[in-house]
């Protein structure tokens, strides 16, 4: 896992709970890196998984839910970072987006990360229908990411989830219903 994503899970710690937190998070979590981290430097995806279940403990907030949080966090600092990214999208042009064109552009600046894969299909009443393809098993943060798209574009995203990995599932199917926040 990338440097960036431990840097973001700090970020968020700090800002939610505070600096003790996050340095009780590190003094607890068996880490090969010694919790430092380069934004470009590879870590193992051992180290996110103690993180998360430390500050589960620290926080009595289930490990579902904080990934859901991150998901969320990560998605308005990622807009903070790579503005240009989101602009001439729409909320449903930005989710089918980040496969086809975000994903291909880490790729050329990390050719060495584990990437997740998504793809689309129509479903009923062309609602779009994600599938979540990753041997991580993060769907928890993909959902905060899919409802930090809804707070950036000002959009209501009801997401179902029929078939998930964390259940037995080979892939995480996600229904995605787009709608204005007050319908």
């Amino acid at each position: 896992m990338k440097g960036l994503v431990f840097t973001m899970l700090s970020g968020m710690v700090v800002t939610k709970f505070g600096y003790r937190v996050w340095d009780a998070a590190i003094l607890n979590t068996v880490l090969k890196s010694n919790g430092d981290y380069v934004s470009t430097g590879t870590y193992a995806d051992s180290e996110l998984v103690g993180y998360v279940a430390d500050l589960s403990n620290q926080t009595n907030i289930l490990a579902n839910e904080l990934g859901f949080s991150f998901g969320e966090y990560v998605l308005g600092k990622f807009k903070d970072i790579q503005p240009f990214f989101f602009e001439g999208h729409t909320a449903f042009s930005f989710v089918k987006s980040v496969d086809s064109v975000i994903y291909v552009e880490v790729a050329k600046l990390h050719p060495d990360a584990v990437l997740p894969r998504f793809t689309y299909r129509d479903g009923e009443e062309g609602r779009p229908i994600m599938t979540y393809r990753s041997p991580r098993n993060l769907c928890a943060l993909v959902k905060g990411l899919i409802a930090g798209i809804a707070d950036i574009f000002y959009k209501a995203i009801d997401v179902a989830h029929p078939h998930c990995m964390l259940e037995g599932a080979e892939t995480c199917v996600l229904e995605l219903k787009f709608r204005e926040p007050n319908e």
